[in-house]
């Protein structure tokens, strides 16, 4: 699940708008992340995980680890990442459709 841009500019609020939009508690989301509940407090007050940490983070909401930082998920042409992988996806379908309808001429 992506998210939109936040209105909030730093690692913090978009960390602390995940977890209010997960519904899950405090205490599950520590478990989940493996670690204390203190550290969830202090990523809200605006420190920074640890690298490991920040790659649970983000796969555990389905975002990229440079939108948790930095709000931005622009790769390096400058388009939105997501728009990058659905050209992508939409290429390999196209080749997938090219090869089912030869694969079905044959039958």
């Amino acid at each position: 699940m992506q998210y939109k841009k936040s209105k909030k500019v730093d690692f913090a609020g978009r960390f602390l708008e995940l977890m209010e939009a997960s519904g899950k508690t405090q205490k599950e989301l520590a478990s989940i992340f493996n670690v204390s509940e203190s550290s969830l407090i202090n990523w809200k007050r605006g420190q920074l995980p640890k690298s490991e940490e920040l790659y649970q983070i983000a796969r555990c909401f389905g975002v990229s680890m440079e939108w948790l930082l930095t709000g931005s998920d622009a790769d390096a042409d400058g388009d939105n990442l997501w728009k990058s992988k659905a050209r992508a996806a939409e290429h390999l379908l196209g080749e997938v459709r090219s090869s089912l309808a030869t694969i079905l001429k044959k039958i």
